[in-house]
């Protein structure tokens, strides 16, 4: 097998096994939300999680429609700019994290009214991911 064989298999993998992890988690959201929907009777929380899922669905399909293309291509999956993009989204997303998990924090004492610890947690934790995405998108179009 050639180095370039070689080189293509490898990327395949790794885009197979990205989409493995997003089949993961929207079957994982999907169950959530029927979960949320029949045991809770909160038809609002499972449309909304459906929709979430729905939406990680869409992302995952257009992203992996990509690398997919790239490896035909023969261009590799991750290359030295997509690196310094991802590098950069983490720096500036960990920084307005903090300054957002602060604001719940400071929020909490008035303004939002959270059932419990764990779903402030929640709140922080899925903002920060929406940070990140933000950042990685802002960067991604943004060009050198």
């Amino acid at each position: 097998m050639t180095k370039n064989k070689k080189n293509e298999s490898k990327s395949k993998l790794t885009v197979y096994s990205k989409m493995a992890v997003g089949v993961l988690l929207a079957s994982t959201l999907m169950i959530w939300a029927y979960i949320i929907g029949m045991k809770n009777n909160n038809v609002i929380g499972a449309v909304s999680m459906g929709i979430v899922a729905l939406t990680v669905i869409v992302f995952f399909i257009v992203y992996i429609t990509r690398q997919l293309k790239s490896v035909k291509e023969g261009l590799p999956v991750e290359d030295e700019r997509s690196k310094k993009i991802l590098n950069i989204s983490f720096a500036k997303a960990y920084l307005i994290s903090i300054y957002f998990v602060l604001f719940l924090s400071w929020a909490s004492d008035g303004w939002i009214q959270f059932r419990d610890i764990s779903q402030a947690l929640n709140m922080s934790i899925l903002g920060m991911a929406i940070i990140f995405g933000l950042c990685w998108a802002y960067y991604n179009f943004k060009g050198e």
